[in-house]
C-alpha cells in the first residue's frame, strides 16, 4: 500500500540516519449511534456529553475503562471511538454491557 511505499522512499533517500514503522494498522474506530448514545457513553466516559457541551464535531483524547481513546462526535447522537486496535475487543465488550438496557444491537462492518 502507500505507507509501504512511503517508507521505501524515506529509507532509501540520502536523508541521513532514518528509522520508519508502519502503524496503519495499529488502530480501530468503534462507531455508535442512537437516542440513548450519549447515555450509554457516560456510563464509562468521565466527560460532560450533554449535546450543549460536546456537539458535532467536538473531539477530545479521554479514557474509556482503562482504555485510551479519541471519541468524536460525528452528529447530534453519533460518536466514532478510535483506539489502540489491542483495545477493540475490551471497548466492544464494554460498550455492550453499558448498552443492554437501551436494546443493543451489535452490527460488526462489512
Amino acid at each position: 500500500g502507500a505507507a509501504s511505499t512511503i517508507m521505501a522512499d524515506m529509507e532509501t533517500a540520502k536523508l541521513g540516519h532514518v528509522a520508519t514503522t508502519e502503524v496503519s494498522n495499529a488502530y480501530g474506530i468503534i462507531s455508535i449511534d442512537g437516542k440513548s448514545s450519549r447515555d450509554m457513553l457516560a456510563k464509562h466516559c468521565a466527560l460532560d456529553l450533554h449535546e450543549s457541551v460536546f456537539t458535532k464535531g467536538t473531539a477530545i483524547q479521554t479514557i474509556m475503562g482503562h482504555a485510551g481513546i479519541i471519541l468524536i462526535a460525528t452528529g447530534d447522537n453519533s460518536f466514532n471511538i478510535i483506539g489502540r486496535a489491542s483495545f477493540m475487543p475490551y471497548l466492544v465488550a464494554l460498550l455492550a454491557d453499558a448498552s443492554v438496557e437501551y436494546g443493543f444491537e451489535y452490527r460488526p462492518a462489512k
